[in-house]
């Protein structure tokens, strides 16, 4: 085994001998933050937050480190060649960096499917693992709308967790269902995961914007709450969301 520093008094550690990388993805809203904090909350292990905000310049190295968990983390211009650079110039030197045994870093998959084909292309035969995230997609669309992302609507996460459901049969695919990973988190992972993590568990925050409150908003995780149909989806987007709902039900069911 190996030392964990405390977290809050616990010690959260793996039973890891070899360093492993990841990366997660999965829709906006669909609970991908929440299982990064698994793995930030290890004290042998790290997951950066989404790496495009990494080009922001006030989003640099200095909230990186003040932070703590991952530091020298330099912005980067935006553009495919630097994203794609993400886990080489960030991720590896941090793994190999200290006492971390297993790193990585997570990325929703709506606002960047024009990178994401090429980052995982580039970065599946890299790492030793990856989680794929799923949420009952009308529930992830509804808190989406919610926090007033309006331009999003039902094809586009039809098409999102159609290619999500191919991915996730991948050989080196963790897939994750939110509603069953939450009742559970490090009973779920273990049963999926090519080592173990032994808690208790207090989770640490993920990075992602370094707090950015709008994103890590969680009211809206409730919105299947009695008496509430789906937050504000109609029935049309309902039906609408048919092919994604399968998606998400098949996995369900397989995990």
């Amino acid at each position: 085994m190996h030392s964990a520093k405390s977290n809050g008094g616990l010690c959260v550690k793996t039973n890891l001998t070899d360093k492993r990388l990841f990366f997660i993805i999965g829709p906006p809203r669909s609970g991908t933050t929440i299982v990064a904090s698994v793995f930030n909350s290890l004290g042998d292990g790290f997951c950066l937050g989404e790496p495009h905000w990494l080009h922001e310049a006030e989003k640099g190295e200095a909230d990186a480190q003040a932070y703590g968990k991952v530091a020298h983390l330099r912005p980067h211009p935006w553009s495919v060649s630097d994203y794609m650079l993400i886990m080489q110039v960030n991720v590896i030197p941090i793994l190999n960096r200290g006492p971390f045994h297993v790193g990585g870093y997570k990325e929703t998959w709506q606002y960047f499917r024009h990178t994401c084909e090429p980052l995982l292309a580039a970065h599946v035969p890299l790492v030793d693992f990856f989680v794929v995230v799923l949420r009952d997609p009308r529930l992830a669309l509804a808190s989406q709308r919610a926090l007033g992302w309006q331009h999003l609507r039902p094809r586009d996460t039809n098409k999102d967790y159609l290619r999500l459901g191919e991915l996730a049969q991948n050989p080196k695919a963790v897939p994750v269902i939110l509603e069953d990973f939450v009742v559970d988190p490090l009973g779920y992972l273990n049963a999926r995961l090519p080592f173990q993590i032994e808690g208790p568990l207090e989770l640490q925050p993920t990075g992602h914007r370094f707090g950015d409150t709008v994103a890590n908003e969680s009211e809206t995780v409730n919105a299947d709450a009695p008496g509430q149909r789906v937050m504000d989806l109609n029935e049309k987007w309902v039906r609408a969301l048919a092919p994604a709902t399968g998606v998400w039900e098949r996995w369900k069911s397989k995990t």
